[in-house]
């Protein structure tokens, strides 16, 4: 074999792993490049996720807030009707408002002493 022919088998060689070694650095790139993406998407997935999950948590905390508040304002609504029924009829035909605050379903609400002494007006009544 002689130089000149040595000479361009090393070139073919080199240009052959030069061609070798871009590819390689491409579907380096492109691999890099598919990672990134796919990051990418499990974060805005992750994203949407938590935004799904945080307005159901606000909802459910609302819905808590509010039913606090609708007890809150029926126990001073029942609070107030037994404070009524203690001071007597308002008018001549009332029923018996303690039998009827001592069947509410919101009885539960107010104080012990309290439905002691409904439930105490109500037997006598």
């Amino acid at each position: 074999m002689s130089t000149e022919d040595e000479i361009a088998r090393a070139a073919r060689k080199s240009r052959e792993w030069q061609a070798r070694k871009a590819e390689i650095e491409a579907a380096a790139r492109e691999d890099a490049d598919l990672a990134r993406r796919r990051r990418a998407i499990i974060d805005q997935v992750q994203r949407e996720h938590h935004q799904v999950s945080n307005i159901w948590r606000n909802i459910v905390f609302a819905l808590i807030a509010i039913t606090a508040g609708l007890i809150f304002l029926e126990q001073q609504a029942i609070s107030d009707r037994a404070q009524k029924c203690f001071a007597g009829p308002a008018i001549v035909h009332q029923y018996d408002c303690a039998d009827q605050i001592t069947h509410s379903i919101w009885f539960w609400t107010l104080p012990s002493e309290t439905r002691a002494l409904l439930k105490a007006s109500a037997g006598q009544g």
